[in-house]
């Protein structure tokens, strides 16, 4: 569902309808601040099954924080706009020089605001292995943080993009024994540490004393 661009000058548009811009348009609008949001319908998390890490909402699809995250918004009176924006800039300043931004939608729509947040995200640029996209997501992750638990024990490829690739190696290796490093042809460093898997603080030596 879209909401209706306003005709009037807003306080604030936020471009961008993903978790971060929803809960800058979430305050705002509990300010009671006048706030329309500007969503393309991409968020960066999109394939993922769930969310995870986060606190309360651990393992809730994206999709669903989304729905939460723009009826909460609404309830305080804020409006979320289905487009994406092609250009943000000056306008006309009001009467008492206060400044003024006219954000414009790709349809040729536009919108007047006080203010204009920008919480766009990242976008990710996946390396040209044939068939890696239709997996990213699911089979292929990017964060241990985020989606380790689901993989643990598992056999896990880590695929260099570069130098500092080794660190991901290091984060995988807490979660599995069984774990392969691709490098791609990319040098590691001189003196690489071995990809021993750190013992468990929680768990003890077969034998071990003590309490």
């Amino acid at each position: 569902m879209s909401d209706a661009l306003p005709g009037e000058a807003v306080d604030a548009v936020v471009i961008g309808g993903g978790a971060a811009g929803l809960n800058g348009a979430l305050m705002l609008a509990r300010s009671r601040r006048s706030v329309v949001v500007i969503d393309s319908g991409s968020p960066r998390n999109a394939p993922a099954e769930a969310v995870h890490g986060l606190i309360v909402l651990d393992g809730t699809p994206p999709a669903e924080i989304l729905r939460q995250g723009r009826e909460q918004v609404r309830r305080y009176g804020g409006r979320v706009v289905c487009g994406e924006v092609t250009a943000a800039e000056p306008a006309a300043p009001s009467a008492d020089g206060d400044l003024r931004f006219t954000t414009t939608l790709a349809d040729g729509r536009s919108v007047t605001a006080r203010r204009v947040l920008v919480a766009t995200g990242l976008h990710d640029v996946l390396p040209e292995v044939p068939g890696l996209a239709g997996h990213w997501g699911h089979g292929v992750v990017h964060c241990p943080y985020c989606h380790g638990w689901e993989v643990r024990d598992e056999p896990i490829g880590i695929l260099a993009a570069g130098p500092a690739s080794i660190g991901q190696a290091f984060l995988f290796r807490q979660l599995t024994d069984d774990l392969t490093y691709f490098t791609q042809g990319i040098d590691l460093d001189e003196d690489p540490r071995p990809l021993r898997r750190p013992q468990h603080p929680h768990r003890r030596h077969p034998g071990a004393g003590g309490r």
